[in-house]
């Protein structure tokens, strides 16, 4: 059942919230101007990067032996990537022959979910009405239930098991008769799912430690007997097959079920049932990057392939299967694009957001009438949005003119000629317009 909250906020409250946003707004402001310029020189930095190794670069058949001439060399190729480092998890006795292992930890918790209405009264105050739901979901992090609004909800989450995040990579790793630099074998990507094969005795002593904070350690004993049991009963009732029997019992996979953990595939549940969740239980869910066939772009340097320098920057790149060096270079130009329109996005976002703070306090003074203030609320977020887009399009326009002047004018030619046409089409139009009228 939802539950809500009402509370109301003064109307000098309120004008001193909304004077202080003036400063957060200045601030956010500045701050989107400059990731707007910076972004700008950052996609042309980059697409200079990607050429000049573009460039530089040569395709290699083979490398899977060791070729002086190609020392200090840019060069793409595809071979099998090898890494004879085994990755382990400590916690569980967990490890595996791999680029990468990741382990991923998440919790059965109540979540809250919060929905708000406000309303604006006549003398400048506000009535927030808050509207206090909640729902059992999986969450990467224990939720303080203490803090919950609703008061039958309080304290209901728990856990008697946390456990951190984890990734491991590889430290070493060989590209044909290559090495790979510490940054091109993190780059590597493609994950699957781990086959655990987690120390039993670990298991077997956590499950007790979760059966003991639960209080239902004789339980989980009495449990293990009655299964026992009944292993018994079936063998007495089959004598004729007790070795097929005892194989039947055993798992065709790596699954283990105890009384608290339970592990299947590539996942330790730890829990009475995950089928059914309850709150406190835990899922970590173990996933790897294996070696094989990869095509690389990079420079040969003693042996080792690494990110190609440049005048703007570094770089390399590594890509799984048998893939073209045309590809990979437009698969780069396609990411640096597409980066590049992103963070305009949001440049323009976070100018709109800085801009609607720093005036938010005059439609704040207008609060008091409540039908005016939506009015000028209405108009300012036009005026915001037209003042964002322009000068957003100002600060990228600057900032192509001083990284690509020439590129830049090239687009501000015409456009200021149509701009110088329209304007003098509209000149003469009032001219006609006018000698028409005497």
């Amino acid at each position: 059942m939802a539950y809500t909250k009402t509370t109301t906020t003064s109307y000098g409250s309120r004008l001193g919230s909304s004077f202080k946003a003036i400063f957060a707004g200045i601030i956010l402001f500045i701050a989107a101007t400059i990731l707007l310029f910076w972004n700008e020189g950052r996609a042309v930095r980059q697409y200079d990067n990607i050429k000049a190794t573009q460039k530089a670069c040569m395709h290699v058949d083979n490398v899977s032996k060791l070729d002086g001439d190609l020392e200090n060399q840019c060069i793409h190729a595809t071979a099998e990537v090898k890494t004879n480092d085994i990755l382990t998890d400590g916690t569980f006795g967990i490890s595996v022959n791999a680029i990468e292992l990741k382990r991923d930890v998440e919790y059965f918790q109540y979540v809250e979910h919060t929905s708000s209405e406000t309303k604006d009264k006549v003398g400048g105050s506000q009535e927030t009405t808050t509207t206090y739901t909640y729902e059992k979901d999986w969450v990467d992090e224990p939720i303080e239930s203490s803090e919950f609004e609703d008061p039958s909800y309080k304290r209901v989450n728990s856990t008697f098991y946390t456990l951190d995040d984890m990734t491991e990579v590889a430290q070493n790793a060989t590209f044909g008769a290559y090495k790979l630099s510490s940054g091109l074998i993190s780059s590597i990507s493609g994950s699957t799912e781990t086959a655990l094969n987690p120390n039993l005795k670990d298991l077997e002593e956590l499950d007790h430690e979760i059966a003991r904070l639960k209080g239902g350690y004789s339980t989980a004993i009495s449990g293990s007997l009655d299964k026992l049991a009944e292993k018994v009963d079936k063998l007495l009732a089959d004598n004729d097959s007790v070795a097929a029997d005892v194989e039947d019992e055993e798992p065709a996979d790596n699954t283990i079920d105890l009384t608290y953990v339970h592990v299947h595939g590539n996942v330790i549940y730890i829990g009475r049932n995950e089928t059914s969740p309850e709150i406190g239980d835990v899922r970590i869910t173990y996933t790897q990057v294996n070696p094989g066939t990869f095509s690389v772009i990079g420079k040969v340097v003693n042996g080792e392939i690494q990110s190609n320098k440049t005048d703007d920057g570094a770089f390399s790149m590594i890509k799984r299967g048998n893939v073209a060096m045309e590809d990979m270079f437009k698969a780069a130009e396609e990411s640096n694009n597409m980066w590049t329109w992103i963070l305009r996005i949001l440049g323009i976002i976070l100018v709109y957001a800085g801009l609607k703070s720093m005036f938010g306090f005059f439609i704040t003074v207008l609060k008091v009438l409540p039908f005016l203030s939506n009015i000028a609320d209405v108009a300012g977020s036009i005026v915001c949005g037209i003042f964002a887009l322009v000068w957003s399009f100002l600060i990228i326009a600057i900032a192509w003119l001083i990284y690509h002047p020439l590129i830049a004018l090239c687009i501000l030619v015409p456009v200021g000629a149509g701009i110088f046409f329209l304007v003098k089409m509209s000149k003469d139009k009032k001219k006609a317009a006018a000698a028409v009228a005497e």
